[in-house]
């Protein structure tokens, strides 16, 4: 929460804030932005910072109302809080004397121009400057330029002040006043376009600054992309600044209507946003009963195979009657209703009888090599074995004794592909136990009981230790440190905790009322957790350092999506499943009390084969879409898991495999409403084991679409790694680290996706609690 401290009205709907942020007023560089957010329920919202004032804390913005969040935002008044302020983002304005420069501001355009107009004019440059308005009352912050510009020119279109005419005017008029050596221009983008057209004709170079489409501001999303010297770049990580004279403007223009539509049916919904009630968080209780007292045992006691309960219970059944016992089915909600719902489960979970059941399929084996399997070496056998003594709450003990998050772990983990793949049943021809499901089982009848444990938290040793995200790896290396009782700081850079946990899988997968449960977990055993803080943005390595801060891991995940660089990708409607997800998932953009937009399409198509896919083409389809999943690999090659598969058939999803788009067009308004896909087929296997796929030339497919969704994968986001001097780097900016998950700094660790490049939560989480280990006995000085 960032509290206004200053307002300053400057026409009927353009005001002045100053609003309290230390951080990002000490760390703000001209040209830099901020993404604002007003309200529970608000969208992320881009601004220009037009000053700071370090001394105070603050940071300045100018706002016109124009859509339902700045109007949201123009309506508060001095002592209000906003509700997020994250940055600074984006890059700098590149700064040096160049000579003679023009800075042209038109409209709002003249607030962030203010900081450039100063930092180059401190770089010893001469400085002409062109600000202009619709009319008086329109031209701001005039004094301010005045104080360091060279000279001055104002224009206003009815002539009402200064001189009467466009920007383009103003500058032509120095161009011809003497010799000019670069331009910069910011405002509308047709008053930059125009700009430009100019500066091209007397060979200026022109930089503009672009304000686009966002929902992070960070690269993770990809929702800022425009093509820039026939090259696709994403604003808020690129940018804001380019050559002006690179600009694809028509494709600008028609990517700044997307959501022109759905804005204009928030604005006349706007009192309901306003009245809007923050929901309740729901709070399940289990009907379940243990038919045991609770066990007061230790953990060592509720681990160890030879206890004597342990021993009891491996000799009730022989093992060939253990062996006979049918694998448990997950119990579902019906397809043709789940398909319809959002925010139901699909999973509904296992009743007592069936996990107890399930457990007793458990052979106890004296050397499990499901244990293995499982990259947080989670205590498989004593876990099973506590829930089939129906000790449900011991299960669950001794779960989060290796594990941060098994309510998570027990939805979301591929175990076909981990602990249960090593299970001794399949070399019996037999299903694996169902670890998964009991997993799910113990973290949830927990949870719902009201009895949860925390693990031993060791005495508090003083030594304070930075996470950067919270996303699984984070989260995990934190709760692991936190036992060994250091003092955690987890630092995230959107406004929620739970990284992909929260905007990459959809509710119907795993609810958010899970994963805040665990985050609250954390945080009783004392993690401390700061949202809207990116780490080499906000804050530095060096300022954590600094802070007193002996270890930092990073676990900023793979968050910047790839797309396929094919015509008509960047057509309007065609979103990375980053943005749809997010939208979705952590924005909530489908319901219509909330603030950010989305555009529902009618015929989707997702582009891809993993969960992540599975993912998009399952929440489309619950926001009413005929939805085509386009994979260019037959069905046997789908990385994504089985149950994914299964689940999204069953919901009416149609899979059309062998194919991959090649090309998408667009209508008169710039939105895609086909997709050419070329037919495949599978040659020799590749890298990956899998078959190539081959193009059969000369036959291809068009559908007709109105959105698209591209599903093809993530790579590490450059903004952390490249923001740490020094750091070794591989291949697309990730972080090398040795066999203990420490980097080329001895201080700084690293896990997750930033460090694979893409990998499951169970993966990440193992990476964390590796990077625990290691790092404790660094700074412990233990062996």
């Amino acid at each position: 929460m960032n509290k206004i401290v200053r307002k300053e009205q400057f026409s009927e709907k353009v005001f002045l804030f100053e609003i309290e942020a230390p951080l990002i007023a000490k760390s703000r560089k001209a040209g830099n932005f901020i993404i604002v957010r007003v309200g529970s329920k608000g969208e992320r919202m881009p601004l220009t910072i037009a000053d700071a004032n370090i001394e105070k804390g603050t940071i300045t913005i100018v706002v016109q109302k124009v859509g339902l969040s700045s109007t949201k935002l123009c309506d508060l008044n001095v002592g209000d809080y906003v509700t997020d302020v994250v940055g600074p983002l984006g890059n700098p304005t590149h700064i040096e004397k160049f000579g003679t420069v023009v800075c042209a501001g038109g409209g709002l355009g003249v607030a962030p121009m203010l900081p450039i107009i100063r930092a180059l004019k401190e770089a010893g440059n001469r400085v002409l400057s062109v600000i202009a308005g619709r009319n008086k009352d329109l031209v701001i912050m005039e004094q301010e330029v005045r104080d360091s510009s060279d000279e001055v020119i104002i224009m206003t279109d009815d002539g009402s002040y200064g001189e009467k005419g466009v920007v383009t005017v103003g500058i032509e008029k120095f161009i011809q006043q003497e010799h000019i050596d670069k331009v910069f221009a910011i405002g509308p983008p047709i008053m930059m376009k125009f700009c430009c057209l100019l500066t091209q004709k007397y060979d200026i170079p022109t930089d503009v600054s672009l304000n686009t489409i966002m929902v992070d501001g960070t690269g993770m999303c990809g929702a800022c992309r425009l093509t820039i010297g026939g090259e696709t770049k994403f604003v808020c990580i690129d940018g804001p600044e380019f050559d002006g004279a690179l600009v694809d403007w028509d494709e600008m223009f028609k990517r700044m209507g997307t959501f022109k539509n759905a804005e204009r049916e928030e604005m006349e919904h706007f009192q309901d946003h306003i009245d809007s009630v923050e929901a309740k968080k729901e709070e399940k209780h289990t009907d379940i009963k243990m038919d045991v007292t609770p066990t007061d045992e230790t953990i060592e006691q509720l681990t160890d195979r030879n206890a004597e309960w342990r021993k009891e219970l491996r000799t009730s059944i022989k093992p060939k009657e253990r062996s006979a016992i049918k694998r448990v089915v997950m119990p579902e909600l019906d397809p043709v209703y789940r398909a319809t719902t959002r925010l139901e489960e699909v999973n509904i979970g296992l009743t007592k009888e069936m996990a107890i059941t399930e457990a007793k399929r458990c052979l106890d084996c004296g050397k499990p090599s499901c244990v293995e399997g499982c990259p947080v070496n989670i205590d498989i056998p004593s876990f099973v074995k506590n829930i089939e003594r129906g000790q449900f709450l011991a299960a669950a003990k001794v779960l989060k004794n290796t594990s941060a998050l098994p309510a998570v772990c027990g939805r979301v983990c591929p175990q076909e592909k981990q602990c249960e793949s090593k299970c001794i049943h399949l070399k019996m021809n037999e299903p694996a136990v169902a670890i998964g499901y009991l997993e799910r089982f113990a973290a949830d009848f927990e949870r719902e009981s009201g009895n949860i444990s925390l693990p031993e938290i060791a005495p508090a040793n003083g030594i304070k230790v930075a996470v950067v995200g919270s996303g699984p790896s984070g989260l995990s290396f934190a709760g692991d440190m936190a036992k060994r009782g250091y003092d955690v700081y987890v630092f995230e850079a959107l406004h929620e905790i739970g990284g992909v946990l929260k905007y990459g899988i959809p509710e119907f997968r795993l609810p958010n009322r899970i994963v805040d449960v665990e985050i609250e977990n954390l945080q009783k055993m004392g993690v401390h957790f700061q949202t809207d803080c990116i780490v080499g943005k906000t804050i530095s390595v060096k300022d954590l350092e600094d802070k007193g801060f002996k270890g930092i891991f990073v676990g900023s995940g793979a968050g910047l999506p790839n797309f396929m660089n094919i015509p008509g990708e960047n057509s309007i409607n065609i979103l990375s499943s980053n943005e749809y997800l997010t939208r979705v998932n952590l924005m909530d953009a489908a319901n219509p009390k909330t603030d950010t937009p989305m555009n529902l399409g009618k015929k989707v198509l997702v582009v891809g084969g993993g969960n992540t896919a599975m993912d998009s083409c399952r929440t489309a389809k619950r926001l009413g879409a005929e939805v085509t999943l386009v994979y260019r690999r037959s069905e046997a090659e789908m990385p994504a898991r089985l149950e994914e598969v299964k689940h999204a058939k069953e919901e009416g999803i149609n899979f059309l495999t062998l194919h991959n788009p090649i090309e998408y067009k667009a209508d008169e308004n710039g939105a895609v409403c086909q997709a050419v896909l070329q037919v495949m087929q599978l040659g020799e296997p590749d890298a990956s084991g899998r078959r190539r796929p081959e193009p059969i030339e000369g036959k291809t497919v068009t559908l007709d679409v109105d959105q698209v969704v591209v599903a093809v994968g993530v790579s590490p986001n450059p903004l952390v790694p490249k923001s740490i001097e020094g750091l070794e780097l591989g291949r697309k900016n990730t972080i090398v680290v040795n066999d203990d998950m420490q980097s080329s700094k001895p201080e700084i660790y690293a896990g997750g996706d930033i460090v694979r490049g893409g990998a499951t939560v169970i993966l990440a989480m193992g990476d964390g609690r590796r990077a625990a280990l290691n790092m404790d006995k660094q700074l412990s000085g233990k062996d």
